[in-house]
């Protein structure tokens, strides 16, 4: 349980790999209701067919932080186009 895992690490990482942003923004809004004080992060897939454009990413990065992620990590490097290191970064950029 959530209770449990909270007492054995210093954050809460949701692997948030779906399509649907009403999935992720769920999952992260409940994990984030029962998290206590530890933090929440969410985890994002950075390629297709997970993402297809820049926009996308922002989109998403934006969701997780509204849904009550402190923080995010992105999957995998060693895989995804260089390119959307570029959306990497813009998607940071654009929380102010």
């Amino acid at each position: 349980t959530i209770s449990q895992v909270r007492g054995w690490t210093d954050r809460l990482l949701h692997q948030s790999f779906s399509k649907d942003p009403a999935v992720i923004h769920e999952a992260i809004s409940d994990l984030a209701v029962r998290r206590g004080s530890t933090p929440v992060h969410a985890g994002l897939q950075v390629m297709f067919p997970f993402v297809k454009t820049r926009q996308e990413l922002v989109d998403r990065v934006k969701l997780v932080y509204e849904a009550g992620a402190e923080g995010v990590q992105f999957y995998h490097y060693g895989l995804m186009p260089l390119e959307t290191l570029t959306w990497i970064r813009e998607s940071i950029y654009s929380l102010g």
